[in-house]
């Protein structure tokens, strides 16, 4: 138990350590105006490229189930962070003018160990175990076509704020492998690996509110039995823009992103997967080709 303290608390720490240390470059980064930056390739034929590694704190509230073995699972930041096995999360996009490719992928292993107990204060009261193991990737795709810039009032020290709006629509693909362990008096063991797709509408906001501040609000639904009988996702971000170089911009994110999936397959509810993922999240966006910042 204490050795699991001193692991979890070594990985938060170095969870505050890459927001922190992410925040600091932007802080620290040397203010370029838009006279110095240099126009190149990208921006002269109207592309920008954007890479956002990123991390999810997520916690995990739902219910899984396979071959007929079904658990609620309740797993909060600190205990998903625990068990944490593997991770790799990357956004990208791609536009040319108004229209845009984008593609978002989220690959993790994680497990949890639950003890329960059932009859509690009778006679027959016992003691059941259950052992959850999660590997899950999930890739969202799809392109979108941007309105505006959408002034928002009037303008201050050169700027006008703003707001893009931006819908889109794609597809979201989701692999899951379950397996269950529930041990009662002896082991009832359930594997599952299942595969679906499912396409979304949805629409993304940038908001230009200062300089360097700025807000990116985005949803979207999908499903419609199609994969899922129900899926959606709702992502709050706000993000301060700096410099690394004449012509690559950043912008370091943080906020809050929420995924929901109801999934089941077969008649006999072979495997089911209900579950609302959501939690923290902050990452740094390196923009190429994108247009200056203004002092």
């Amino acid at each position: 138990m204490i050795g699991n303290m001193v692991e979890m608390g070594q990985r938060t720490r170095i969870l505050c350590f890459l927001a922190l240390a992410g925040f600091a470059v932007s802080v620290c980064a040397p203010a370029v105006s838009a006279e110095t930056v240099e126009e190149g390739p990208l921006k002269r034929n109207d592309w920008t490229i954007s890479v956002v590694p990123y991390l999810w704190c997520l916690a995990l509230d739902g219910e899984l189930g396979v071959k007929g073995l079904e658990t609620d699972v309740e797993m909060k930041f600190k205990d998903v962070l625990k068990e944490l096995n593997a991770v790799l999360m990357v956004d990208f996009a791609v536009h040319k003018g108004r229209f845009g490719l984008f593609i978002n992928s989220m690959y993790s292993k994680l497990s949890s160990d639950v003890d329960q107990t059932i009859l509690e204060g009778s006679p027959l009261q016992q003691n059941m175990k259950i052992d959850t193991t999660l590997k899950m990737l999930i890739m969202s795709f799809g392109v979108g076509y941007r309105l505006g810039p959408y002034p928002l009032g009037t303008q201050e020290n050169g700027r006008t704020p703003s707001v893009i709006v931006e819908p889109y629509f794609g597809g979201r693909w989701s692999d899951m492998d379950v397996k269950l362990d529930v041990t009662l008096d002896k082991t009832w063991s359930g594997e599952g690996d299942v595969g679906w797709a499912d396409p979304i509408i949805g629409v993304m906001t940038a908001w230009d509110l200062y300089p360097r501040w700025n807000l990116m609000l985005s949803g979207d639904v999908g499903g419609f039995g199609v994969g899922t009988d129900l899926a959606w996702s709702a992502t709050l971000l706000a993000g301060y823009r700096f410099h690394f170089s004449k012509r690559i911009l950043g912008n370091v994110q943080f906020g809050y992103r929420a995924l929901h999936q109801d999934f089941e397959s077969g008649s006999d509810h072979y495997f089911v997967y209900d579950t609302t993922m959501h939690g923290p999240w902050v990452g740094v966006s390196i923009d190429f080709g994108e247009w200056p910042l203004r002092k």
